[in-house]
């Protein structure tokens, strides 16, 4: 079985969401880095951002690198 994942926004707790769900949610936008995500299992609530796989580098930590 699927990891069932959960996340706030604003302190409101949504979920559970399988892994796919949440990673499109981070992708469009939905879940932003500094919102607190957990999953059975873990022993506490995480940020987004800390999830290994879930936003890319460049939408953590933006490159000011112009490569031109």
């Amino acid at each position: 079985m699927a990891a069932e994942w959960y996340y706030t926004k604003d302190g409101t707790k949504f979920g559970p969401i399988d892994a796919a769900t949440l990673k499109q949610f981070a992708d469009s936008g939905v879940l932003q880095t500094d919102d607190l995500v957990w999953k059975q299992g873990a022993k506490q609530w995480v940020t987004a951002a800390s999830v290994k796989g879930l936003f890319d580098r460049a939408s953590v930590a933006p490159s000011n690198n112009a490569s031109e």
